[in-house]
């Protein structure tokens, strides 16, 4: 299903939709994007923490909203601890069909060989840099933050990324 929604003189937000498990989403509200853009808030639980519904997990849609990109472009998702540092990289490759806009594809700490993120103990923090060298290519993303309340039942947020200079 979609919409247009219009209004005269106030701006308007676009609210995305949220579909099968309540791990995924998908909206094309944005009208612009950019070629570096950061999740401020990304936690990964391990297994036996998520299972028991002891830390949260955060699973991101990236899409596309300007031109398609073709095969070969890269798309990198630096995952970076408190300290800054990277803890790890989840390189996305652009398959033969290309990222046409509208497009997108999914990532996690996982996809970056993290079984556990954002948590350090005590400590916590962790971010989501998401960045590409094509010239012009406009990025937006979607971070969905869930803590499984029962087997299958969720409790999730969903934020916007926003530019990093």
């Amino acid at each position: 299903m979609t919409a247009i929604v219009e209004a005269t003189p106030e701006p308007v937000i676009a609210i995305g939709k949220v579909y099968g498990a309540g791990v995924a989403t998908a909206f094309n509200g944005v009208d612009t994007g950019f070629a570096k853009i950061g999740l401020p808030y990304v936690r990964w639980a391990t297994d036996a923490n998520w299972a028991a519904g002891a830390g949260q997990r955060t699973n991101i849609t990236i899409q596309n909203v300007g031109a398609d990109l073709v095969e070969g472009d890269v798309i990198l998702i630096d995952y970076v601890g408190p300290e800054g540092d990277i803890k790890g990289t989840h390189t996305y490759t652009v398959g033969a069909a290309g990222l046409a806009n509208g497009a997108k594809f999914n990532s996690d700490p996982s996809k970056a060989g993290l079984t556990e993120f954002g948590i350090y103990g005590s400590t916590y923090g962790g971010a989501a840099i998401i960045h590409t060298a094509v010239p012009g290519a406009q990025l937006t993303a979607v971070a969905r933050v869930s803590t499984q309340i029962s087997p299958g039942a969720l409790i999730s947020e969903d934020y916007n990324s926003q530019l990093v200079p």
